[in-house]
């Protein structure tokens, strides 16, 4: 879903509740984007923070004047 929008769209609806699984993948093009973005999967994106940094972040620090 993170390569198409169109699926992201889908899965979103779906998740939100505005529509179920079977009226999203109601149409071929819709199953057929499904399957052609499970066969491209997005890049590993940006790694979450590790818990010093974390720690770090919630860290009161100077305030620069």
């Amino acid at each position: 879903a993170a390569a198409d929008r169109t699926v992201w769209r889908g899965l979103v609806r779906v998740l939100m509740g505005l529509n179920t699984p079977a009226e999203v993948f109601d149409t071929a093009a819709f199953r057929d984007r499904v399957r052609a973005a499970a066969s491209h999967p997005a890049g590993p994106g940006r790694r979450p923070p590790s818990r010093a940094e974390l720690l770090a972040a919630l860290t009161p620090g100077e305030v620069p004047r």
